[in-house]
């Protein structure tokens, strides 16, 4: 297993988090398990890189010669595939999300932000080394986490309090936005819709993240 500093898919992040993305040239990358609680599949615009405890011969056996977006059965292909994966790896697939990426970004803070908080337990089973925030202002109060995910990228969770003033999205966005302050200059943070639930996606989208690729994680170590 590689470390999280020379796996192949922190690069690939690390470019994604500048507006940088692998080239839609149909590849399919094998390139071994991660440091970390979880197995994935990462699928850029006509690219895709497993990231897992499979052989690369598995996944030329499991997937087609190249991943052509053009392709009619292409949704069909990678249903199957979380399919096997899941089968071969004997975990179950979490639900697959819109991966979303955003660059440090200084921010006046609007609200109180103090250490403490917890992020939800199916969040916080799939990264390691989190830290939670309380943000509380006239508005609006949640919880801001922040955590290592997958090739040890910046993971972001945030919730909004039920008894908040403001809008849930209004206030979901000055979570996202405060959060980004929270990482270092020059580093991606990330974070995560499921594809079902487009309000989260529109919200993320307002807060400055931009949409990188489709993501299923595999819990394969805990």
């Amino acid at each position: 297993m590689r470390t999280t500093l020379d796996h192949p898919l922190a690069a690939i992040f690390n470019r994604a988090a500048l507006g940088s993305y692998p080239k839609p040239d149909g590849t399919i990358e094998s390139v071994g398990p991660l440091d970390g609680p979880c197995d994935s599949i990462t699928v850029f615009s006509s690219h895709v890189v497993i990231a897992a405890d499979v052989s690369d011969q598995w996944v030329r056996d499991h997937t087609p010669a190249r991943w052509d977006a053009d392709r009619a059965d292409l949704g069909n292909v990678l249903v199957q595939l979380v399919l096997d994966m899941s089968h071969q790896l004997g975990q179950p697939a979490a639900a697959p999300s819109t991966l979303c990426a955003a660059s440090h970004q200084a921010a006046i803070v609007h609200g109180d932000l103090t250490r403490g908080g917890e992020a939800q337990p199916a969040w916080a089973a799939y990264r390691t080394d989190i830290e939670s925030h309380r943000y509380r202002s006239v508005g609006g109060n949640g919880t801001i986490a922040l955590g290592r995910g997958p090739a040890g990228r910046q993971d972001l969770y945030i919730e909004v309090d039920q008894d908040s003033t403001n809008s849930t999205s209004r206030t979901s966005r000055e979570l996202l936005r405060t959060a980004k302050s929270l990482v270092p200059t020059g580093t991606g943070l990330f974070g995560s819709a499921q594809l079902h639930d487009t309000r989260v996606l529109r919200s993320v989208i307002a807060a400055g993240f931009e949409p990188v690729a489709m993501e299923v994680l595999f819990l394969t170590r805990r």
